[in-house]
Parts: C-alpha cells; sequence; structure tokens
C-alpha cells in the first residue's frame, strides 16, 4: 500500500536519519 506508506515514510524521515534507516528496509521498495 504506498499510499499508507507515503505519509508513514514522510513523518518518519523528519524525526531523523535513524528513523529512515529503519523504515528503509519497508519502504526501500517504495521510495
Amino acid at each position: 500500500n504506498p499510499e499508507t506508506n507515503q505519509p508513514v515514510y514522510g513523518r518518519l524521515a523528519n524525526a531523523g536519519p535513524k528513523k529512515r534507516v529503519m523504515i528503509s528496509t519497508g519502504d526501500e521498495s517504495v521510495v
């Protein structure tokens, strides 16, 4: 569900680089 991952990715990405790496495993395909 890219629509569901997009907003989550944006929020986590703003949280910090560490969070981005963690979600990168799940949202990597979306990114």
